[in-house]
């Protein structure tokens, strides 16, 4: 018994080892088979096959002695080596270049333009009649070209043409089945071009992608003539498919009259390319003109589009707007602005894939198909991202999604628009030549829109198999901090969530070594804590806290100082300086009110001043349209006021918050006596108004009714401008005096 055992095992490590033997062989006999494939036919492999099988590859003799009930299974390797095989040796197909199809494009050319074969006919003609000339009979003149033959020779013409046609759109692009070598190493560098991408590895990413397209045959043009010659192809192509023949003749990519599985392969190689190619144009409009020419960026993006125009079928809806807002990016970059009309031609078929589509649009590309977001697009003609200054507004998770660029710009240009109408509301808007003035309700309105738009938590618009995040916790804080100042103008209480947002800065924020984002927080809490006046704030603790604040915006505008001045950083500054003169202002009117002596403590007096002076630095390098100039003159006089100074020179500095340039003497301002360039801000204008009804001796004024018409004008001032909580303040100033209230 012992003894039949060892027999077994030994005839079992013989098997073993002839199992071994014949996989090897056969793997090399398949890879001769490969290599002669494109050189012999399956008759002549069949009839002059080489094979040589060794001795020492034949099978052990089996003991006779072992029962048949023992024997071995055979190996399952043997099962799958002819499918293998099988699917190995289907024939990859070769695309042509994009100098062959030109060539092919100019012979058709020619053919439209000098009909050659109709000159050679004609030529033919001339030659018989100059030898038969003198061998007619009774006259009889041969006849010359007749309708018929010019009809067969165009329809031979239109033959040839199809043909170039065919060739060109149906046999010219690559196709790899999946199942073959070819296609799993293109999968190993697409693959490893994903992972760079995510890594942040621009370059590598780049090589990979080449590499993905060296495996169908497609090599980049090395000089500018090879180069334009590629352009121009991909630009007839473009027309073509625009003209739909174009898309008809490349959907029978692979041949009219091939099975559905080979459709499916060459669809699927064309869908591919065009991923392919679409994130390689993406890293070229990142790297911008300075590495990337614009004709290589326009071939790469045409041969996206084309290639994706040709696997429709193949790419989803997403996919496709992906394509056609990139191919409307590379327009943007590369194309002269009188030409601009192509990016509203793409536009609109990005949307119409959306629409035609059973999805619905995704989130993320809702702001591109609004019509603020629409025209943002179309006017902004940067697509590289600007480096940011020394504070972010909004971060950008994916450095190598252009869109990403312009979805950051985006939402930065809707917080500067809202700050700048909170801060000067009044202003003449862009829409045409209409009348109509910033109120700051419509501050709201852009807020809405960044509201909507940084709330998304969504995929990335290039690359939708990424795990980038949209969602935007930087531009959400700053859309907070503006809606909150709007809502304190409008008079309206805002939610304690939002409160509660405000006082959390975000990590790329509370980071930085600007100490704006905690002024910020600091005079939110002052001024939030004087709406709440008399719960748990006394005047004390809010004057600390405005001093806290006003510590950190004095650091702030020391640590810009050197650097290159940002609008939205010196628009927050000065929504700062704002809410911390205002605060001081309203609890000197309420002492006063309660009682008090007007001459405030030095230290009260002191810390104004302090406030005013970061004012001053602001007014130095904010635009005019912001009215920091008036707001030094108004706050000026209210110092004046609190001091108790004398009051001719307060009313001089009221007087010049309502203009700039000193006009007219009388601080009422009459009709005609408003020059927009030199007007300041309209709620300046109001403000001067109230506090010079409210704290400005009875005899300066020039005659009793004066008074009367001042508060009317800043009433209305501050209606057509929304600020309702400075409207009440105005209103209960009119009943206290006895004027009668403004007609709404």
């Amino acid at each position: 018994m012992e003894l039949n055992k060892s027999a077994i095992l030994r005839k079992t490590i013989d098997y073993i080892k002839f199992l071994q033997n014949t996989n090897t062989r056969l793997k090399q006999e398949n890879m001769a088979l490969k290599m002669a494939a494109r050189q012999n036919t399956l008759k002549d492999l069949l009839t002059t096959g080489d094979a040589k099988y060794r001795p020492e590859d034949t099978p052990p003799p089996s003991d006779i002695s072992l029962s048949p009930d023992h024997s071995l299974p055979s190996s399952p390797e043997f099962s799958n080596v002819k499918d293998e095989s099988d699917d190995e040796l289907m024939d990859t197909t070769t695309g042509m270049l994009d100098s062959s199809r030109l060539t092919l494009c100019m012979f058709m050319l020619v053919m439209v333009a000098f009909n050659p074969f109709g000159f050679m006919y004609n030529k033919w003609s001339e030659t018989y009649d100059s030898i038969y000339a003198n061998r007619r009979i009774l006259g009889y003149t041969p006849p010359t070209m007749s309708l018929t033959s010019s009809v067969m020779l165009w329809l031979f013409n239109l033959l040839i043409l199809g043909f170039c046609m065919v060739k060109m759109f149906v046999y010219g692009d690559p196709i790899i089945p999946q199942k073959c070598k070819e296609s799993q190493t293109f999968w190993k560098h697409r693959r490893q071009a994903e992972k760079f991408l995510s890594q942040g590895d621009k370059l590598s990413a780049k090589q990979e992608l080449l590499r993905c397209l060296k495996i169908y045959g497609i090599v980049f043009p090395t000089t500018r003539l090879e180069l334009f010659l590629c352009l121009c192809w991909q630009i007839f192509r473009q027309l073509m498919h625009r003209l739909w023949i174009g898309r008809w003749l490349s959907s029978h990519a692979g041949g009219f009259f091939i099975d559905a599985n080979a459709r499916y392969e060459a669809l699927t190689s064309c869908k591919e390319l065009a991923l392919v190619f679409n994130d390689l144009h993406k890293i070229q409009l990142v790297d911008g003109p300075a590495e990337t020419c614009h004709m290589l960026g326009l071939t790469t993006a045409l041969n996206a589009l084309n290639l994706a125009d040709a696997a429709k079928g193949r790419i989803n809806p997403v996919g496709m707007v992906d394509i056609y807002v990139g191919m409307a990016l590379r327009v943007k970059e590369s194309v002269p602005s009188y030409l601009n009309v192509l990016q509203r031609y793409y536009l609109g078929l990005a949307q119409l894939s959306c629409t035609n589509s059973c999805e619905p649009i995704p989130k993320r590309l809702q702001w591109l198909f609004t019509p603020y977001g629409y025209k943002f697009f179309l006017s902004n003609r940067s697509t590289k991202a600007v480096k940011a200054g020394s504070l972010p507004f909004s971060i950008m998770k994916d450095s190598f999604d252009p869109l990403a660029v312009q979805i950051k710009m985006y939402r930065e240009h809707l917080l500067e628009t809202a700050m700048q109408i909170i801060l000067s509301p009044g202003h003449k808007s862009d829409s045409g030549s209409d009348k109509k003035t910033d109120s700051i309700c419509d501050a709201l309105i852009y807020l809405e829109l960044l509201k909507d738009d940084v709330s998304v938590n969504a995929k990335t618009v290039f690359g939708t198999n990424s795990v980038q995040s949209y969602a935007d916790p930087v531009a959400q804080w700053w859309m907070t901090f503006a809606s909150i100042a709007c809502h304190w103008l409008m008079g309206d209480e805002c939610s304690e969530t939002m409160y509660k947002k405000m006082e959390m800065i975000p990590e790329p924020l509370a980071s930085q070594n600007d100490p704006l984002p905690k002024a910020i927080v600091a005079a939110f809490i002052a001024r939030k804590s004087y709406f709440s006046y008399g719960l748990d704030a006394t005047p004390r603790k809010i004057l600390h806290q405005c001093d806290y604040a006003s510590h950190l915006l004095s650091d702030s505008l020391t640590f810009t100082s050197c650097k290159k001045k940002d609008n939205l950083v010196l628009l927050a500054q000065l929504m700062v300086c704002d809410w911390l003169l205002e605060t001081r202002t309203s609890l000197w009117e309420d002492s006063v009110e309660s009682g008090s002596k007007t001459p405030v403590s030095n230290s009260v007096l002191s810390s104004f001043q302090a406030d005013l002076s970061s004012l001053r630095i602001l007014a130095e390098h904010i635009p005019v349209r912001w009215s920091a100039l008036a707001r030094v003159f108004l706050y000026e006089a209210t110092a004046r006021l609190m001091a108790g100074a004398a009051p001719g020179r307060t009313q001089q500095l009221l007087d010049r918050s309502l203009r700039q340039r000193h006009i007219k003497q009388s601080i009422i301002c009459g009709k005609g006596d408003r020059n927009p360039q030199e007007m300041g801000g309209e709620r300046q204008h109001a403000a001067a108004l109230y506090m010079a009804c409210k704290h400005l001796p009875g005899p300066l004024l020039s005659s009793p009714g004066e008074r009367a018409g001042m508060l009317v004008e800043a009433a209305k001032t501050l209606e057509r401008i929304g600020d309702k909580k400075k409207l009440q303040d105005c209103y209960e100033l009119m009943r206290a005096l006895g004027t009668s209230t403004v007609n709404n």
